[in-house]
């Protein structure tokens, strides 16, 4: 890994396993990936996945402060970079995607559409709920974690502290069925390179995004 995408780590994949209803993440991170099980279970409408997530002591934040808008641009950056940069700069990505986060906290929900913020000390989660026009509901957790949070996790999966070039990668978990899917992605940030490159501090120490689809017909 090198240049400017050797600045974000993917780690994926802390648990050997996944069920088809049951926890699919180790219990570590002060509860974290606790909260990101709670994105990988069905949810009929967005308040579900909300009410699961305040038993963790998360709270709906309306208006988002610029300080957690800065921590959801992350997950964004991440998601980037895992595809194609364009030839884009770090700093140029960065300004693109506070941009799209901020509309994001503007957007009103529709039926078919509708989305979250939700903070805990300096962690937030961007919650994305989705119906699409098949009948099958697209459920989204992109959570974005400080380094405390974060050090157990790295422990467990035998990371240094400070991520530098090198890196324990394990595979992505995933489960795929006839009518659903899951995943989850963690990605662990070098947040002093990318401070450097994009001219500020960069609180966000990795990020966890989950995914689940289900209710899919053929």
């Amino acid at each position: 890994m090198s240049g400017r995408l050797g600045n974000i780590f993917t780690l994926v994949a802390l648990c050997a396993s996944l069920g088809s209803t049951g926890p699919v993440l180790a219990q570590s991170g002060d509860g974290i990936l606790a909260s990101a099980n709670r994105c990988l279970l069905p949810a009929t409408d967005i308040d579900g996945v909300v009410t699961r997530l305040q038993a963790d002591a998360w709270t709906v934040t309306s208006p988002v402060p610029d300080a957690s808008v800065e921590m959801l641009v992350w997950p964004l950056i991440a998601g980037y970079f895992a595809s194609d940069s364009g030839g884009e700069t770090l700093q140029t990505i960065h300004e693109l995607q506070q941009k799209t986060m901020r509309a994001y906290t503007q957007k009103q929900d529709i039926p078919a559409s509708k989305s979250r913020v939700l903070t805990r000390d300096t962690d937030a989660v961007h919650v994305l709920w989705r119906k699409t026009m098949t009948g099958g509901t697209e459920i989204e957790c992109r959570f974005a974690v400080d380094a405390p949070r974060m050090q157990d996790i790295r422990t467990h999966a035998g990371l240094p502290s400070e991520t530098g070039e090198d890196l324990k990668a394990l595979p992505q978990i995933n489960s795929s069925e006839a009518h659903s899917q899951r995943y989850v992605q963690i990605t662990l940030l070098n947040r002093a390179a990318l401070a450097q490159k994009i001219g500020q501090s960069v609180i966000a120490d990795a990020t966890i995004n989950t995914y689940q689809s289900f209710g899919f017909q053929e």
